[in-house]
């Protein structure tokens, strides 16, 4: 009978340990899940602000590789790259944190901030030339060669046409 009662006690010890590792698995699969979905909402709260949304629309109005000088001529365009470029800072660093997942990032911006590079990334390199500061815009640069590491077929054809087979 004691051995039985040892048995039945060893039996209930592995239930409820498996019983808890199951629950601090789904508890762990919840968090993430709520913390992504955070994540997308402040980079999306972030996205539509007037002012990012005004940056974006100027700085597009450049040529790819756009010269430092006609961003450095207009007050408006130098202000309009220098808040992008604090911005995608900020982006890139949550993502590296893994605060924002990089799908995520890509899917709300992505396009953006890779057409935002393509414009400023000479600008980007004559600033830490003529500053000496070899670290600015780091994390803008990171982020982007990471979106670019991930590909993304529909970046380049536009996502209304790589998704358009796409039901809910």
């Amino acid at each position: 009978m004691e051995g039985q009662l040892s048995e039945v006690l060893q039996l209930v010890t592995l239930v409820t340990l498996l019983v808890g590792l199951a629950f601090g698995y789904l508890e762990v699969s919840r968090a993430r899940r709520e913390r992504d979905e955070k994540g997308a909402l402040d980079v999306l709260s972030i996205a539509v602000r007037p002012d990012h949304i005004q940056a974006c629309f100027e700085i597009l109005e450049l040529p790819e590789d756009a010269s430092p000088e006609s961003i450095r001529a207009s007050p408006e365009l130098r202000s309009a790259a220098n808040s992008l470029m604090v911005l995608y800072e900020f982006l890139g660093n949550l993502v590296y944190q893994r605060m924002v997942p990089l799908e995520t990032l890509d899917l709300l911006v992505g396009g953006i901030i890779r057409a935002t590079w393509r414009r400023l990334n000479v600008y980007v390199e004559q600033e830490r030339v003529d500053r000496e500061l070899p670290n600015i815009a780091e994390w803008f640069q990171w982020l982007v060669e990471r979106l670019e590491d991930r590909g993304r077929p529909e970046k380049s054809v536009g996502t209304h046409v790589a998704f358009r087979d796409w039901r809910p």
